[in-house]
């Protein structure tokens, strides 16, 4: 007898926790009020709950939700990618700037020596003096002012 009503019991309650209602209401301060047990003397609405997601609900959710996951970390690798490839480009801009500058240098100096009333040669690369004539001297000084234009930053 006890077992039965045990059983009984437990029956009862699960059938309760498996459809509870919910009640909705407004108190006279006009705060609103959710329960599962609804006030004696109260006017009341029952709510209308959505049932729990079938389990074929929870698997698609779970895939959707993997799926994001994978879309956001391939993202965020993008963006990584993207930021060092900028890195990247910037260091080269830097790398070329130096380098502009040194051939600005080269160019300045190596026109106030040909401004200059000296003979004036090179090192070719056989390490033999190249010597450069008077004629030759203007088109060499505009060829450096050429780079001095193009290399040269601004004067401030």
């Amino acid at each position: 007898m006890k077992r039965t009503l045990l059983i009984a019991l437990l029956l009862l309650t699960g059938a309760v926790l498996a459809d509870p209602d919910i009640y909705r209401w407004v108190d006279e301060d006009g705060k609103v009020h959710y329960s599962d047990c609804p006030p004696p003397d109260c006017e009341v609405e029952i709510v209308e709950v959505a049932p729990p997601p079938s389990e074929s609900q929870i698997q698609r959710a779970e895939q959707e939700l993997q799926a994001l996951l994978e879309r956001d970390q391939r993202s965020m690798e993008l963006r990584e990618l993207q930021r060092r490839e900028k890195e990247l480009l910037r260091e080269e801009d830097q790398r070329q700037d130096v380098e502009d500058l040194r051939e600005c240098i080269r160019a300045r100096q190596n026109l106030h020596v040909l401004e200059q009333p000296v003979a004036v040669y090179r090192i070719d690369e056989k390490g033999d003096h190249v010597w450069l004539d008077d004629e030759d001297r203007p088109a060499e000084i505009e060829r450096l002012k050429a780079i001095i234009q193009e290399k040269c930053p601004p004067p401030e």
